[in-house]
């Protein structure tokens, strides 16, 4: 992808296994704990509260309750995975309630150019209902349960909610959906056609989607992961919005690129192909932190990275996170504070199916909180 314009990340929100909001993933992630690993009995043996049995041995986000973000009123209509969107969002946008890190939106402009872009596996637990619903009592299907079982009604109940009236786009390619939507903004922005891009990825956890992934996990012979849920989102903003000084950047986005391999190590390599031709050889032995959503991809070795650079496994410290795993690694690299400013980060992430996608972006200043 060729930048016309400088494209920066302004601004992350967060829902995670750590807790509601970024300050508490950073703080948890900071610490080095994993919160798969926070709940255990007397034997050491982890717990897993308030799951069904299809969803034991996963990674909820803990004591989850959206109204002490969103308020009381209208939540009913909305699904587990649509609250897990909104209170990201808010986190982006406001910051967490009742506390000295609330603050006016990040994007103040005009909400015609501003854009909502989401990657996630859908509303999968409200789709089932509905179909099952229909099939147990043909010719009648309770009305306030069809939106939510509407692929794309968690990111338009986040951008009306939000009040951004550009783009609003859900894409669905598998673990590389956030990167994917990360690198439609970046073009979106650098070409001129959005001011403003909300840009990540959401997934729930329910008895349906767990069931899948668990699925998938067998049909492709891979172990059964243990998934997480949450949304990860960051805003995005070009170089002319930062003239007036009302935000302050938290990274620049040098790259982005993504290929179709069914080998992932080749795909990998494919990758950073495509960035060493946009960015020059320089600034790839310039890497010194490489976060990877899962190890696969990496079976082969380091490809190239220079031997400084640290690796990062998003998936040994909070669980697979499928949709949200890459713009997870993004706001993980922008709050580990052993991370330097002005550190040059290569994010990466692939899919069972062989899609995988990549982002290159410098460290400017350590998210707050």
């Amino acid at each position: 992808m060729r930048m016309l314009e400088e494209v920066f990340v302004t601004g992350v929100g967060a829902v995670s296994p750590y807790g509601m909001g970024v300050e508490v993933f950073s703080k948890g992630y900071n610490s080095g704990a994993s919160p798969v690993r926070l709940k255990r009995d007397s034997a050491g043996v982890p717990l897993d509260t308030g799951l069904s049995d299809a969803a034991r041995g996963s990674v909820s986000v803990p004591d989850f309750d959206p109204r002490q973000w969103l308020g009381q009123k209208g939540l009913r209509v909305f699904d587990r995975l649509a609250l897990l969107l909104l209170t990201a969002m808010e986190d982006l946008l406001n910051g967490p309630p009742g506390t000295a890190l609330r603050r006016d939106a990040v994007y103040p402009g005009d909400p015609e150019c501003a854009e909502l872009i989401v990657g996630t596996s859908g509303p999968l637990e409200s789709l089932f209902n509905v179909e099952l619903e229909a099939i147990q009592e043909p010719g009648f299907l309770m009305p306030g349960r069809f939106p939510n079982a509407v692929f794309s009604t968690a990111a338009s109940f986040a951008a009306i909610r939000s009040r951004l009236k550009g783009g609003c786009l859900t894409l669905a390619n598998g673990d590389t959906s956030s990167l994917d939507a990360i690198g439609m903004g970046m073009e979106r922005i650098a070409d001129g056609q959005a001011a403003f891009a909300a840009c990540g990825g959401v997934e729930e956890l329910s008895p349906t989607y767990v069931h899948g992934i668990k699925l998938i996990a067998r049909l492709y012979g891979r172990k059964e992961p243990r998934i997480a849920e949450g949304a990860a989102m960051l805003a995005l903003e070009g170089a002319r919005a930062l003239a007036s000084g009302r935000t302050r950047p938290l990274a620049r986005l040098l790259a982005f690129t993504a290929a179709y391999c069914e080998n992932a190590d080749e795909a990998l390599a494919r990758n950073m192909g495509a960035i060493r031709a946009q960015c020059g050889e320089e600034v790839l032995r310039s890497i010194t932190d490489v976060f990877l959503g899962r190890s696969r991809g990496m079976e082969s070795g380091r490809h190239g990275f220079p031997g400084k650079a640290r690796m990062h496994t998003l998936y040994g410290r909070v669980g697979y996170m499928n949709s949200v795993s890459g713009s997870m690694c993004a706001v993980a690299a922008l709050c580990d504070r052993s991370i330097p400013e002005g550190s040059l980060i290569f994010i990466h992430n692939s899919a069972l199916q062989g899609n995988a996608s990549s982002l290159l972006m410098r460290k400017l200043n350590h998210v707050t909180g």
